[in-house]
């Protein structure tokens, strides 16, 4: 197959050159889009914008803020952590603008 043959010597370089420039330039021009970006600031106010689902035949655990166990800062390293064991747990928010695919 085309890739187990190793190219050696001056020619091989290059082509590894070419290669690494072609994949950082193309790393260097993508522009990701962030969809949903959650830092839970706001304290309690989570709430509000996350919507807890109510399916009937299932009992949903709650929900709490939490830095957890490792963290850096705890106030900044908040997220969404489970209280309750063996239930389920469904929330969804709304993102700031539509996904295309």
């Amino acid at each position: 197959l085309w890739y187990q043959r190793r190219v050696r010597g001056p020619v091989g370089v290059m082509v590894r050159c070419v290669l690494l420039s072609s994949a950082l330039l193309a790393l260097a021009l993508c522009e990701p889009t962030v969809y949903l970006r959650e830092d839970f600031a706001d304290g309690d106010a989570w709430s509000s914008w996350w919507i807890q689902s109510e399916h009937g035949d299932k009992t949903f655990g709650k929900l709490d803020l939490s830095a957890g166990e490792f963290f850096h800062d705890a106030e900044k390293d908040v997220g969404l952590k489970t209280i309750e064991n063996a239930r389920f747990y469904a929330v969804s928010t709304e993102f700031a603008q539509p996904i295309e695919s």
